[in-house]
This record gives structure tokens, sequence and C-alpha cells, in this order.
């Protein structure tokens, strides 16, 4: 209903003034945010018809084909950028990612010197350098322009496949087996600031799309806007299981301990059968020594009977306790429940040594 009554209200604008290009694009927004992407495309056509100077209308479009139509995307992406000011770098840094996909690295080059000119650390630029190198064959001078990225979470894990890459064709195997290994255990790299995509996410509504933008700004590391964002959602779907879980997390992420104990206390009301929120509020319980962690994970494993890491974690409350039978009862019923778990096999065996 929340969607809906947003999209209503956007198309409300434009059937009010059809000649305003704002309202068009808006439309287009709050479809886009929705995905509603074809839709969203007709809205963004007409309003950059109706206002050819404004680069977000192309921008967006090019933005919407980029990941599965390369080619298609760059006409648009070429008109934002040629009613982009200088300093707005996002239009010409997709472009020339668009143009290193399809092999015109001259026309990226170019774009990437431009982005230099006015923002020279600018370590997205640095990246795209490095795939143009690569691309090359200039194997040391990607490597000297990935250098930069190595730590940058929003580039890590592409840097360390690319520079595997590097390697493997300097015949270097041990090195490049080492990028590899990186690679595989890094994160998934947090998207680039996009101010026209951002502004999207801010019309998104209902509960999937909600979530959708707490994926987003999660991994951009916005923490204070992912709190805001679940504390609406909370608000105004006072009943969503998955609302008041992703805000415990969250607060517990922040070491705001009581905020996502009451969050999960409310989760076990709302789900009673849930094992997950059992299990987290006895977490969040054991983390503040609180006795009642003890109980919180017996419901979980009421709830879950083979759940290892409840019992594995109620072995460590009765521990503390200084009730070590049944503690070494509950480490072995997590090596029962499975067979691989080391953290138990550990614990168990060192109740075992402190017998002797």
């Amino acid at each position: 209903m929340e969607i809906v009554e947003s999209i209503h209200q956007a198309r409300g604008k434009v059937l009010r003034d059809r000649k305003s290009a704002a309202a068009w694009g808006h439309l287009g927004e709050v479809l886009l945010a929705h995905t509603f992407n074809r839709e969203a495309t007709l809205c963004f056509e007409q309003a950059e018809r109706l206002d050819p100077g404004e680069p977000a209308w192309p921008y967006l479009q090019g933005l919407d084909l980029f990941s599965h139509d390369p080619e298609a995307c760059i006409p648009c992406l070429q008109r934002a950028v040629s009613r982009s000011d200088a300093r707005q770098v996002v239009p010409r840094l997709l472009l020339a990612e668009a143009l290193l996909e399809r092999g015109r690295l001259d026309e990226a080059q170019a774009l990437l010197e431009d982005v230099r000119t006015v923002d020279p650390s600018n370590l997205r630029a640095q990246l795209l350098f490095g795939r143009l190198e690569i691309l090359r064959q200039n194997w040391q001078a990607g490597l000297n322009h990935l250098e930069a990225c190595r730590n940058d979470l929003h580039a890590r894990k592409r840097t360390a496949t690319l520079r595997a890459e590097v390697w493997n064709q300097l015949g270097d195997t041990e090195k490049a087996l080492a990028e590899q290994r990186q690679a595989a255990e890094l994160p998934t790299d947090q998207p680039w600031p996009d101010p026209f995509y951002e502004k999207v996410l801010k019309f998104q509504m209902g509960l999937r799309a909600r979530f959708m933008a707490v994926d987003y700004l999660t991994q951009a590391g916005r923490f204070p806007e992912v709190l805001q964002l679940l504390n609406q959602t909370v608000e105004k779907y006072p009943s969503s299981l998955e609302g008041w879980m992703r805000l415990g997390e969250a607060w517990f992420r922040a070491q705001k301990l009581d905020r996502a104990q009451e969050c999960f206390r409310k989760a076990t009301r709302l789900a009673p059968d849930l094992a997950e929120a059992w299990f987290r509020l006895g977490c969040i319980q054991a983390q503040s020594h609180s006795p009642e962690a003890e109980e919180s994970f017996r419901q979980a494993i009421r709830c879950k009977p083979h759940y290892s890491q409840a019992h594995f974690n109620l072995g460590q409350c009765l521990k503390e306790r200084g009730r070590r039978d049944d503690a070494a009862a509950e480490f072995r019923e997590a090596l029962r429940c499975r067979p691989d778990y080391d953290l138990a096999r550990a614990a168990l065996r060192d109740l075992e040594s402190q017998k002797k």
C-alpha cells in the first residue's frame, strides 16, 4: 500500500503538469526505486526531452542499462557527461567503465584523465586506470595503479582479483595464488558513492524496498543511516519480524546492547518459535553476563533441537556458573549436531583436562 501511494502521488504531479521535467523525473525515480525499470526509463526519456540540460535523466537510463547492456548504456552516459559539471565525476567514471568493457580504451583514458585533473586522489579512477593498463598488457603500470586501492572498502576484492591476473601473466604463480586467496576471503566490495542513485534510494517504500536500501547503506558503511531507516521501518511496520531482527543486529553492531536486547525480545514475542530470535537474545544477554541468557539458549534449543551454536553457548553459560558436567553435556550435544565444531571440541577437551 505504501508503494502504491508513493507512485500514485508521483503520477499525480505529472498529471497536474505534463510539461514538468522535474515531475516526470521524480516519477521515474520512484518507479526505479521499486524496480519498475522499463516504466522508469520511459519517464526519464520524457524528462530528458523536456529538460535536455539535466544530467540525472540520461545518467539513470545508463545506470539501469549498465549491468545488462553496456553498449546501449554508452550513449546515455555520454549525454550525462556532456551535461555535467567537471566536478561531477560519477557519470564520467561509469562511462569510462562501460567503455573499458567494450574495449574503447582511448576514450576511457580521456575520461579518466579528466577525473584525475579535478580529483587526483580518486580511488575509483585509480582502479579503472589499473584495468586500462592491464587491458593494454602494461602489467607493471597496472600494478602501480592498483597499489593505492588494496585497502579500500570499495575496491579491495576487485583489486586482489586484478593483481592475481597480473602476477599470473608475469609468471609469478606464488604471488598470483596469494592474491587469489585474498580475493576469496575478502567480503564483497562496497558500492561506490553515487549521488544520483542514492537520491533514488530515498524514494523506496514498502518493506522489501526498505530492506534493499538497508543492504545498500550497510555495504556503503553508512551505519547511522541504517539505524535511522530501520527505526523508521519498525515504526511504520511494527509487526515486521525481519525489521526487529535487523534493527537488533544493527544496535548490537553499534554496541548498544540494551537497545539490541529490546529488539530481540520484541522478535521473540512476534515469533515465539523462531530459534534465531531466542539465540540472538541469548547472545546479547551473555555478553552483558545476564543470568537470563541460559533460558534464552534453552528456548532456542526447544525451537530447534539440533541448533549446535545454541548448545555450545548454553555450555559456555553453564561453565561460567561452575556447572561443568552440564556444560560438558552441552558441548557433546553441539558436537553430535555438528561433528566438525572445533570450538565445542576444544571446550570439551579443556573441561576434561581440568578434571585430571
